[in-house]
């Protein structure tokens, strides 16, 4: 039968037949479940009343070993302690101690605030992290002014200002009173929060606190606890004679006594008795969890765990992955064959998607190829009907073998990209061109590095700078100097195209910038569509790494550089 197949269905004959009975039997132990609770509690609580205390012992003795290395090693401290020493080196001083006491505590799992109080000067130097209004270092230099008694002896402190608690490490020294401060609320509050005693109320003793903390009844603390410091010992742990009800909690570190006095109405007053028929059940069904474990991984965890593999192998990126183990409920069953079967469509549509971005890329890098040269084979064929009638049959010839070697350079086979050293030649035939066509007023350098040759460059890309170099720097009876450099260092491919001609004006500098910074895009398509062009097409290959910069001074020449990633 289907419905045999479904989990809920299985899981209710589980629960009825084996669960139920033991439960009916749990009722009888609900008494005794209550007292391991409560004893549980306290056994925890201790925990964690003397791991709290051994954190604080460990900070508290850090506080003291960073002290100690200040007192012994600070030669600026020394200079402050110096009563003759005033005006700029006293403060250059304190300021110079001040941000190495701050650096080593904020490096050190010590106290959270560190002060050295001069009282002859009424001055000092105290820093506090605790705290990110100030109020600890207020409290400190509050303390530290107004007192004008007998210092405490030497050790650790209880101390409270403006309801802040405070564990204070002072040492009394001639003209210099230094020491520690804890904030003790962070060890409270984690302590309270960690009990069954949510609302329990933190104090501190009445000793050094100015405060006198009494004994409470159950009325007055409504029935949650109290949890203090204290600096003398007062008793054990164990339940407190006079309240039947109260749980107290100590814990030692050093001369500081964490108390903690729970209510256990209150650990108990969540335990309804259906919570209380669970753990008992849960208990005496110790010796069954490998069945119930072994019977719901069968049924329900198996699944979902194949299931979930299944969605990570998706999010590490492994497109192909199918579950090919078939649960045997119905609800997971289908839930396997809807997964695969979307896999299957988005791996369709994944595959469609590229093939037609690929297209629509390629489209676009023909038409940026083919947009490139109009003019120049507009000029060129000028040059050539310049030359018949000049009659210079051998330039001719020259220029059209070069001719047809641009255009099959340019419609090759499919090549998307090409052996920098083939457009070398290209531009090294142009530049014979060029000189042709101005009466030998241009020449051209090579710097390049033996790496260049192997590099491969979308076609005439460096090629149209060379003309570009041509076009907007020849000047009237003068000869344009071109120098093509290429070099190759860790990874990266950079060509310099140089040029001592006319140069560009700000504006047309500026505008250029813009354009290979991507802030400015050509709206004519003719005008500027050949560095355009450059640009889009090198990002295309080489990802946004790739760089074109230009620099340029009126009346002196330009220089384009040209950088992209490559591993040759």
């Amino acid at each position: 039968m289907k419905i045999l197949n479904h989990v809920s269905v299985k899981i209710a004959l589980i629960m009825v037949f084996i669960v139920l009975p033991l439960n009916v039997i749990a009722i009888v132990f609900t008494e005794n479940a209550q007292q391991t609770i409560v004893d549980q509690e306290s056994f925890n609580t201790q925990k964690l009343a003397d791991y709290q205390m051994q954190q604080l012992e460990n900070v508290m003795d850090n506080a003291r070993a960073l002290l100690t290395i200040f007192q012994r090693q600070d030669a600026d401290l020394l200079i402050i302690k110096n009563e003759n020493v005033n005006g700029y080196e006293y403060e250059s001083s304190k300021l110079k101690f001040f941000y190495r006491l701050k650096n080593m505590a904020e490096t050190t799992d010590g106290a959270d605030g560190y002060f050295y109080y001069f009282p002859d000067r009424r001055d000092g130097v105290v820093y506090g992290n605790s705290d990110g209004k100030g109020q600890m270092v207020a409290d400190l230099w509050d303390m530290l002014f107004r007192y004008d008694g007998e210092w405490n002896p030497a050790g650790w402190h209880l101390y409270e200002n403006a309801g802040q608690k405070y564990l204070i490490f002072l040492i009394v020294e001639p003209q210099l009173v230094y020491g520690a401060v804890i904030r003790l609320e962070d060890v409270l509050t984690a302590a309270a929060q960690s009990t069954e005693c949510p609302d329990i109320r933190m104090e501190l003793s009445e000793k050094n606190t100015g405060r006198t903390i009494k004994r409470v009844t159950e009325e007055e603390t409504g029935g949650s606890g109290w949890i203090y410091f204290e600096e003398d010992s007062v008793g054990e742990t164990g339940t407190d004679p006079g309240r039947r009800d109260a749980i107290v909690i100590r814990s030692e570190a050093k001369n500081l006594i964490l108390t903690m006095e729970l209510s256990r109405a209150q650990i108990l007053k969540n335990v309804t008795a259906p919570q209380r028929l669970l753990w008992i059940t849960a208990v005496s069904y110790l010796f069954l969890i490998p069945l119930l474990y072994g019977v719901l991984r069968l049924l329900l965890i198996g699944p979902l765990n194949r299931i979930n593999e299944a969605h990570r192998q998706i999010e590490r990126g492994n497109a192909g992955y199918r579950i090919t183990e078939m649960p045997k409920t119905e609800e997971f069953l289908e839930l396997s064959v809807s997964f695969n079967r979307m896999m299957d469509n988005l791996e369709r549509l994944r595959i469609e998607g590229y093939e037609k971005e690929l297209s629509r890329q390629r489209m676009e890098l023909r038409n940026l190829q083919l947009q490139i040269r109009p003019h120049f084979l507009l000029n060129t064929f000028n040059l050539i009907f310049t030359l018949s009638q000049r009659q210079e049959h051998g330039a001719i010839q020259r220029t059209v073998i070069w001719l047809s070697d641009y255009f099959r350079y340019i419609f090759r086979e499919e090549k998307e990209l090409e052996l920098f050293s083939k457009e070398r030649k290209l531009i090294e035939g142009y530049v014979e061109l060029a000189k042709v066509r101005y009466g030998g007023r241009v020449t051209a350098e090579y710097e390049l590095d033996p790496e260049m040759d192997f590099v491969r460059v979308p076609p005439l890309l460096i090629h149209n700078f060379v003309e570009n170099a041509v076009k907007y720097g020849i000047k009237k009876d003068e000869t344009l100097h071109i120098r093509l450099e290429g070099e190759y260092a860790e990874g990266t491919v950079t060509f310099y195209i140089r040029d001592d001609g006319k140069g560009m004006t700000e504006e047309i500098l500026e505008r250029n910038r813009a354009m290979f910074c991507g802030e400015w895009e050509p709206e004519c398509q003719t005008k500027h569509l050949g560095l355009y062009n450059s640009l889009r097409r090198l990002t295309y290959f080489y990802g946004e790494e790739a760089r074109i910069t230009v620099s340029s001074r009126l009346g002196e020449g330009t220089c384009f550089q040209v950088r992209f990633p490559y591993k040759v």
